[in-house]
């Protein structure tokens, strides 16, 4: 049956959203991948303890070559500085027009309502709540119809965490019969991450940040082995409820990699979500997550002074922000008038 929003229980919606999404294979592979890196940078490291000796008695000046490293890195960053700016300035354009091209969208949305006859019925919907895992990070949210948004800023030197910002839309079927909609979403990132690793000759640091869009589907109805026709709670995952976005992993040098310093400048950059055919039972309610997952890592353990992430989407003066501007249901069944 279908769940009154004022009686929904947040904690224990949380608590299902998230397991929903750990069917999923994204958070193995991560944690495999993760550990490989780890495997990998620490065989890099016994190789140094064999070579450094052998450099050293050569004649070269390994400090020497250490700090030529970590000037190069300095002088990426100032240039890095100097694109954020500029970034900021196209950004600032292209979500204005982002905002227009949503009120526009929903004006004619609204005509179409008015016609006698349409293919199919378009709802749009707001969030319920806005929520993070890792409350550290967060700096505000806001919701609005077409511009929900939330703002935050991260800042490691070492460890390892996953943070997630996560927009949650309820949907309830009120007719007598079955509900077939197409789902379709996106994130606005504006904002830019950036990440730099101790340099070393022969063998330096690792940082490594990565950033997924998702989408998750929940059905709130319970669940009935007896009625082999009611839809699953949790549909069969398609690759479109996916994305990963442009990560960084920056390499502090050594005899087979390069020294720099990664930065990723998101300028009002959208990233499109969806699902097909989700199937709503008569008189039942679904809930919808639209989430961006921020990962850092530092495969040798991190704690040096030069290593470091960031992923800042917080910053005013610059307009940085994470937004959705919405969730669109495609009723692919007649509306019940019709009906």
């Amino acid at each position: 049956m279908a769940t009154p929003l004022p009686q929904i229980d947040v904690s224990h919606l949380k608590d299902a959203l998230t397991a929903a999404k750990e069917k999923h294979g994204e958070a193995t592979l991560r944690r495999a991948d993760a550990a490989l890196l780890t495997q990998q940078l620490n065989h890099r490291r016994a190789v140094e303890q064999v070579l450094r000796p052998f450099f050293t008695k050569a004649g070269l000046d390994i400090e020497k070559l250490d700090k030529m490293a970590a000037q190069n890195q300095s002088e990426l960053r100032r240039i890095f500085q100097n694109h954020k700016m500029e970034a900021a300035r196209r950004a600032s354009l292209e979500m204005a027009a982002i905002r227009e091209g949503v009120q526009r969208r929903t004006r004619a949305l609204q005509n179409l309502a008015n016609l006698p006859m349409v293919p199919f019925t378009a709802i749009t919907l707001e969030p319920i709540f806005i929520w993070q895992t890792q409350v550290d990070s967060f700096k505000g949210s806001h919701i609005e119809p077409g511009n929900n948004w939330v703002k935050f800023l991260i800042e490691a030197m070492s460890g390892s965490q996953d943070t997630e910002f996560r927009f949650v839309f309820l949907w309830e079927n009120q007719r007598n019969d079955l509900a077939v909609v197409n789902v379709a979403s996106s994130l606005v990132l504006n904002g830019a991450c950036e990440a730099v690793a101790a340099p070393g000759f022969i063998s330096g640091d690792e940082s490594v940040l990565a950033l997924e869009a998702s989408l998750t589907l929940l059905g709130l109805w319970q669940p009935d082995p007896q009625n082999s026709a009611l839809p699953p709670q949790n549909p069969p995952y398609q690759q479109s409820q996916h994305q990963n976005l442009p990560g960084l992993d920056a390499q502090g040098g050594g005899l087979y990699w390069r020294v720099d310093f990664k930065w990723k400048n998101f300028s009002a950059s959208s990233y499109d979500l969806g699902y097909d055919f989700f199937l709503i039972p008569p008189q039942s309610s679904a809930v919808f997550e639209v989430s961006l997952k921020v990962s850092y890592n530092f495969p040798g353990g991190g704690g040096n002074i030069s290593d470091s992430v960031v992923a800042d989407f917080a910053n005013d003066n610059l307009g940085y922000m994470l937004m959705c501007p919405g969730l669109q249901l495609d009723l692919l069944t007649a509306p019940q008038a019709v009906a």
